[in-house]
């Protein structure tokens, strides 16, 4: 498994067919994606979820990129474009990109550049997640509470890493749907309640209320939260 497995990536583009590719193919690549459609979005996005990189689409969201550094983000960010000019690769670095890639461009191009400017980044989390007694291990793909291990289907795992990448913040069912499935399929309304809860019934089973870990955000969405009080 590659080394950047489960690295968070925000990926800033409007055109969603384009997103849907994106996140499609960067999952398969062992990444966890987040897409972002819109200023406020992309905004609203960095100041609540620590991300490992970003992939900025510059012809779709002109001008968001200064906006990004001056909030303090910190993490690399790729730019895409179709403006090759040598004149406009430096005003994005000079706005605050590590690198370019010019459009169009192959994947696998854009996943080298990525795994160059994460390796550029020490990563400061080991591959084990921790909420409160709740334990996932990214590489082993294996999940414990109170060191007895849970059965989770592959789908569900995907869902809880989400959970706990972003405890302690509530998500919305269209941001936990934009990353946990696949954009271009057929999805029922309640299919994130349902799976959210399949997902308690296994995480929460025999825990007292006040050690629930899974919570619903009435009238938003779900968080993953240690703290005392469901």
């Amino acid at each position: 498994m590659s080394s950047d497995a489960g690295m968070r990536l925000l990926i800033a583009e409007r055109e969603p067919r384009m997103a849907a590719y994106l996140m499609k193919e960067l999952r398969r690549e062992g990444f966890s994606p987040d897409a972002a459609s819109s200023d406020p979005e992309i905004l609203a996005r960095i100041k609540g979820f620590p991300y490992d990189a970003a992939v900025f689409d510059a012809d779709s969201c002109p001008g968001v990129l200064c906006s990004v550094r001056m909030r303090g983000a910190s993490f690399p960010i790729l730019v895409v474009s179709y403006d090759a000019a040598p004149s406009s690769r430096a005003a994005f670095l000079d706005m605050g990109a590590d690198d370019c890639l010019s459009k169009p461009f192959a994947m696998v191009e854009l996943v080298a550049r990525l795994r160059a400017l994460l390796r550029r980044t020490p990563r400061l989390e080991g591959p084990v997640l921790r909420v409160g007694d709740l334990a996932l291990d990214t590489v082993a793909q294996s999940v414990a509470r109170g060191g007895t291990a849970l059965s989770l289907g592959r789908q569900e795992f995907v869902l809880l890493e989400y959970l706990m990448r972003h405890a302690g913040v509530p998500l919305t069912r269209t941001m936990i749907l934009e990353h946990a499935w696949d954009m271009n399929a057929d999805i029922l309304s309640n299919t994130v309640d349902a799976h959210i809860c399949f997902l308690r019934a296994k995480v929460d089973r025999g825990a007292s209320p006040d050690r629930h870990l899974i919570r619903t955000v009435r009238g938003y969405g779900y968080k993953i939260d240690a703290g005392s009080g469901a």
